[in-house]
Order: C-alpha cells, then structure tokens, then sequence
C-alpha cells in the first residue's frame, strides 16, 4: 500500500534466448483464490541468472487496471471448472497473466531508466 493505494507487486525471473539473445515473454503467477483486484499492479521481469532488472511494468490506469482484474477473473473461472471436473487440479492453485497482455493496453509510454525499460499504462 502506498498512499493509501493498494498496490500489487509481481517479480518473475525470464531467460536470455541464446542464438537471438533476446529474453522471452513473461508470465506472471497468482494465486487462484487470493486477492486479485488492485488499483495499481507492478509487474517486474528480471534476469534468470543475474537477477538484473530487465522490465518494469507499472499499471495504474482504472481501464487497464481493469482489464487486468478481468483477465485474472476469467482465469479463476476456468481454473474452478477445472476443479468441478477433477477435484485433483485444485491442489495447483495457479493463474497466470501473460505479459502479451501488458504489452497490448492501452495508451502505454516505454522509457528507458538506467538500462531498465519502464512501461507506465
């Protein structure tokens, strides 16, 4: 919390590709049934081995703070059908939000701090 802002954090670590030496897409993991729904999210990508700071994505927009919130929903709908027809995939309380779909909101400004890109939507 920040300002009396609830804000959730996410960190995932990502691999360098090795003949491009590009790093691949992340993906960031929440729990099925925990709280989901913020008014501002950060999502950090850091390097695998080295833990350098790779990407940061700060969400703070009501839309695309929404589109978020709608995402994870619809990923914890799919994860209780799951459960309803196999009692033994809810012991894997995992969701992810890919970040294709941080990449793809709206009215986001990239900027580069210190070797790090910052993404504000």
């Amino acid at each position: 919390m920040s300002k009396k802002v609830k804000i959730e954090m996410k960190a995932t670590r990502i691999e360098r590709k090795k003949r491009s030496g590009l790093y691949g897409m992340a993906g960031f993991q929440f729990h099925a049934m925990g709280d989901i729904e913020y008014y501002r999210y950060i999502f950090v990508t850091r390097d695998r081995d080295t833990l350098k700071l790779i990407k940061i994505y700060d969400i703070s927009t009501a839309e695309n703070c929404s589109q978020i919130q709608l995402h994870l929903l619809a990923e914890r709908e799919a994860w209780l059908a799951r459960g309803r027809a196999d009692q033994k995939k809810m012991k894997h309380d995992v969701i992810i939000l890919p970040e294709t779909l941080l990449k793809g909101l709206e009215g986001s400004t990239t900027k580069t701090i210190n070797g790090v890109e910052v993404v504000m939507a």
